[in-house]
């Protein structure tokens, strides 16, 4: 039977998931995972091998059952409706063609078998085989393709199926990087311009910030926070999400709050006083308790030494790695022992070369430690 719903909050998304489980042999894979994602809007889905994003696209897609909750597709409970009636086309990590079929067979075999008029998909179909740039392979069969020809091709295939909604499980990981970009891009597109809904699942955190609108942080099977890239990236929601998204990664600092003299201090684990402020951040909060201070390595400025500047961190280059436009240097200081620095100084930085850094007095996070790591407040723009 199939179940419609109008339930407020969930009624304007194409695809809710709401409180979905997964437990297999007694081991909890999901745990009360929710998520949705509006008409035309690209969801996301950020999380480290084997945290379950790939479990929850088959569950969406009907390839696996959920042990609690219920999968909401266009309004209508799909909990117990097979995989071809459920309204959604998939991608998988490795490309899923029929070998007996050449390219353009591939493609037009769905639309085919579901009867749908030529004159709804044909114009579609040969736009999107125009932006891939497969003209040329049209008549081959998969076994003759190479292997970024054949994710070209399964793409090519979902993408002809639109608009329906989208599942994208890693379908660019076995792509060479330039390939990658375009091809990212063009699922983009399409995407934005039949307005279709779609969850892309990642582990690459330059990927996902680039094509989604929203990201969802997945770790160990539990959704950790959902908001846009900037936000993700600004105001992560604990430590957890916070070391996990950017590269070089945040900068965590075991640090105490004092407020003296109406400034706001914060002191490294030796004492040494790293960042001072007039403006109140958590005063009334965290007054004289250990906190840990994320900061973003491009938040770090490289200084020169100045006795009177009781901010000024010393230490020394232990890694440089040039990437043109900057520099990530790994610092070796009193207060941790390995500081992420971004920079685009123009100096050649060596290793052993001593430095002194100074923390900008914007882009700072303040985590409780007495709350598993909970963002207490950022000082990164909204």
């Amino acid at each position: 039977m199939i179940t419609m719903v109008n339930n407020g909050s969930h009624s304007i998304n194409n695809i809710d998931l709401i409180n979905i489980s997964k437990y297999i042999s007694g081991e909890t894979i999901l745990s009360n995972v929710n998520i949705g994602v509006k008409q035309g809007e690209m969801t996301a889905l950020l999380g480290p091998s084997g945290c379950g994003k790939t479990t929850t696209l088959r569950i969406i897609a009907g390839l696996e059952r959920q042990s609690e909750g219920d999968v909401i597709i266009n309004g209508v409970c799909k909990n117990n409706i097979q995989s071809r009636f459920r309204d959604v086309t998939m991608v998988f990590q490795r490309p899923a063609l029929y070998p007996q079929m050449t390219v353009r067979n591939n493609i037009e075999f769905t639309q085919i078998v579901r009867k749908v008029e030529r004159y709804q998909w044909d114009n579609r179909i040969k736009e999107i085989i125009s932006k891939m740039g497969i003209g040329e392979i049209m008549n081959k069969r998969p076994g003759a393709l190479s292997e970024g020809e054949k994710q070209k091709v399964a793409i090519c295939k979902a993408l002809a199926r639109m608009p329906c909604n989208g599942l994208f499980d890693e379908p660019l990981s076995n792509v060479d990087a330039p390939m990658r970009r375009e091809i990212r891009n063009i699922i983009y597109d399409v995407c934005k311009k039949y307005e279709v809904s779609s969850i892309y699942v990642t582990h690459d955190q330059d990927e996902a910030m680039s094509i989604g609108d929203k990201i969802a942080v997945m770790i160990k099977g539990t959704i950790r926070q959902i908001a846009s890239p900037e936000q993700v990236y600004n105001q992560p929601i604990n430590v957890e999400v916070a070391k996990y998204v950017g590269y070089p990664k945040m900068n965590i600092i075991d640090a105490v709050y004092e407020y003296e003299c109406e400034e706001n201090i914060i002191r490294g684990n030796t004492g040494k006083i790293i960042s001072k402020s007039k403006a109140p951040i958590i005063r009334d909060i965290m007054k004289n308790k250990e906190i840990m201070m994320g900061i973003r390595p491009e938040s770090i400025e490289i200084v020169k030494e100045n006795s009177a500047d009781d901010e000024i961190i010393h230490g020394m280059i232990k890694r440089v790695e040039d990437h043109g436009h900057r520099k990530i240097l790994c610092v070796k200081t009193d207060i941790i022992p390995e500081l992420n620095v971004s920079t685009m100084d123009k100096r050649a930085f060596r290793r052993g070369d001593q430095i002194c850094v100074r923390i900008k007095k914007e882009g700072a996070c303040y985590f409780n430690k007495e709350q598993n790591g909970k963002n207490i407040v950022s000082t990164n723009s909204e």
